[in-house]
């Protein structure tokens, strides 16, 4: 009676490790560019994430996609989705994108990166809605003094468009648009 019921206890620890050994992963899961190491069962990308209380919604980009299956040693990449309210040359528009920083959403949306933007290019994209304001570069003829010049411009005025071609007003100059 003894002996059985050691060996009855012994077969549970092997057969739960044993259950673990298998069924056991460890999957690196990385957010925003964070990693961190998941401990799981889980046989799926969704099952991981569950697993880590890591939720996405339909703007996120997931990798692989949430019913591919994982092993030991996989790799998840989540990205998160953040909300640009854009005012483009003067024109609203909200669009979603998957970047971290206000350059690489500008650069991922082939925006020049002459272009003048309303806030840092380096600032990093939170969770809330970003507001930005690009002017675009413009490309102008100025004529003074019977010469012409062509000036690529991203201000947003007629005076930036002459301080860029390096044409100096005085006071008795006069100016046409």
């Amino acid at each position: 009676m003894k002996f059985g019921l050691y060996g009855i206890v012994l077969a549970g620890i092997l057969g739960g490790s044993l259950a673990w050994a298998t069924g056991g992963r460890s999957v690196d899961l990385r957010i925003d560019g964070v990693d961190r190491t998941v401990h799981t069962s889980a046989s799926d990308v969704q099952g991981v994430l569950q697993a880590a209380h890591v939720s996405v919604n339909q703007h996120d980009l997931v990798a692989p996609d949430l019913t591919s299956p994982v092993k030991n040693g996989s790799e998840v990449v989540v990205r998160r989705g953040h909300l640009l309210q854009l005012s483009v040359n003067g024109k609203l528009k909200e669009i979603w994108v998957n970047a971290d920083s206000v350059d690489q959403a500008l650069s991922d949306l082939g925006y020049d990166s002459r272009s003048l933007v309303s806030v840092s290019r380096s600032q990093r994209l939170d969770d809330g809605t970003t507001k930005l304001s690009i002017d675009s570069p413009k490309k102008v003829t100025i004529k003074a003094d019977g010469k012409s010049t062509t000036v690529l411009t991203g201000g947003p005025t007629v005076y930036q468009a002459i301080a860029d071609a390096h044409v100096f007003l005085g006071p008795a100059d006069r100016l046409s648009v």
